[in-house]
């Protein structure tokens, strides 16, 4: 496209595809919105960045001249209607001054080069295509500084990207990473996915999640603090976390709330679910992942859960898993917290509760491992007595139920017969009707479950709890 005189409009793009080779001496383009239209025309030709003392009309051609270790400054608004792309040998920096940058075309970096805009208030940067606005080629560093990113698909990151005070807003997904990517003080915003970790690393700290789906689907995504928060009004969901890989949650608060008044959960159970997990997943230092049904009108036969844990590992330490679902209309499922039907399940210290109006289970099995507190060890002095380091406390597993049936309100479920195991060494588990559904199959040395109904709670609670056996006799009140 050659472009000499006149004004292009669209309702997405002025201008959509292609380049533009030439355009009429003197002049660069420019774009505006006015009246719902996307406008592109031409202006004088004038600086927009420098390098030093040098001034350019094109940030391509800043970049193109830099030396290793440059800064170049934007001196007022940049209009790209080219690809920008940075080469392998480039090593810069860009400070934008306060200025914009408005661009039809992606940016694809392939050297190192950090983006900084030194003023108080966040820069925007919008990029209105449908393929991803930045691409970080292997072996590419790219770092951004205070910076609003506003686009269909945010950033391709296969090297490494850092981002520090950035937000990410897109229509599909905000980032997708195969290499190293990092984030502090971040908002990433997806409608498809705030993140995809695809054989990457991933290491976010005090980061938003704003979207459908957060998906590490192979490597390592690491979220310290942070929270991510999404209600469904919707017929049906997918699971809201997904982990395939490995995954730690470090003081992070994740909910999923469920709000269509007419929803029907008869659907597959796998759908509605705060967290899937068929990897290695980690939470610890007070991350709390919730469930909370609420639709007064809806008619629930499937069971669902807050964690499924599909032959993966879980390790739960000073956090709380919660299902709360009490204001339906029908329900004749189960409620879990935390669903295992394969693999192991560690729950250390922390709360898993389970609330609903039907059957409960703070967690369950079919034919995997539960354990319930940590082992003693061996070496311990106490080791075997009535003075070892036994709790009674943490961890706390509760099923409540408001049902008035028999129906099974357990705090732990477990399918002896299919293979389910349970290691009882510290806490307490507590249920409507029973605490376990059948008794442990490992216990701390010398200790034995003892089962009595708590009249001190509302309502009554059987509890287990673990007590010494001295000289090998039970010394349960019951007993």
């Amino acid at each position: 496209v050659k472009y000499y005189d006149g004004v292009l409009r669209g309702g997405i793009e002025a201008y959509q595809d292609g380049a533009i080779t030439s355009i009429a001496d003197n002049a660069t383009i420019q774009f505006s919105t006015s009246s719902g239209y996307h406008i592109v025309y031409l202006a004088e030709e004038h600086f927009v960045v420098k390098n030093g003392e040098t001034k350019y009309t094109k940030l391509s051609d800043a970049i193109s001249e830099s030396e290793v270790g440059d800064t170049i400054e934007l001196i007022d608004d940049n209009y790209l209607f080219y690809t920008l792309s940075v080469p392998s040998e480039k090593e810069l920096s860009i400070l934008t001054n306060g200025f914009s940058i408005h661009t039809g075309n992606p940016i694809v970096n392939s050297g190192k080069i950090t983006i900084t805009n030194n003023t108080p208030t966040a820069q925007t940067i919008e990029y209105i295509r449908g393929d991803y606005f930045i691409t970080n080629n292997a072996d590419a560093e790219l770092t951004l500084n205070n910076i609003n990113i506003n686009a269909a698909y945010g950033i391709n990151n296969s090297g490494k990207t850092t981002l520090a005070n950035v937000s990410v807003a897109s229509s599909n997904a905000a980032i997708k990473n195969t290499g190293n990517f990092l984030a502090n003080n971040a908002i990433l915003s997806g409608d498809s996915y705030p993140i995809y970790n695809d054989t990457g690393e991933s290491n976010l700290t005090n980061t938003s999640f704003v979207g459908e789906y957060t998906y590490n689907n192979s490597g390592t995504l690491k979220i310290t603090g942070g929270s991510a928060s999404k209600t469904n009004t919707a017929s049906n969901i997918g699971d809201y976390f997904t982990n395939k890989g490995t995954m730690e949650l470090d003081s992070t608060q994740i909910t999923l709330t469920n709000t269509n008044p007419t929803y029907n959960y008869s659907y597959d159970h796998n759908h509605y679910r705060a967290l899937y997990n068929s990897g290695s997943l980690v939470l610890n230092n007070g991350t709390t992942i919730s469930h909370i049904i609420d639709a007064p009108n809806s008619t629930i036969t499937k069971q669902s859960s807050t964690v499924h844990n599909d032959g993966g590992a879980v390790i739960i330490a000073s956090s709380s898993i919660i299902y709360t679902a009490t204001n339906t209309r029908n329900y004749s499922y189960d409620s879990r917290a935390i669903y295992s039907p394969t693999g192991t399940v560690a729950i250390e210290s922390g709360t898993v509760s389970a609330t609903g109006i039907g059957r409960a289970y703070g967690i369950y099995t079919d034919s995997g491992t539960i354990i319930i507190g940590t082992p003693e060890p061996p070496d311990s002095p106490n080791y075997g007595r009535d003075t070892a380091d036994v709790s009674t406390t943490s961890p706390d597993i509760s099923a409540i139920s408001t049902s008035t049936s028999n129906s099974y309100k357990l705090g732990v479920g477990v399918k002896n017969a299919s293979g389910g195991r349970v290691e009882y060494y510290d806490g307490k588990v507590s249920g409507n009707t029973s605490a376990f559904a059948e008794e442990p199959t490992a216990t701390e040395h010398f200790y034995e479950v003892c089962t009595e109904l708590d009249t001190t709670t509302t309502p009554n609670l059987y509890t287990a709890k673990l007590f010494w056996m001295r000289d090998g006799q039970s010394t349960c009140a019951n007993n």
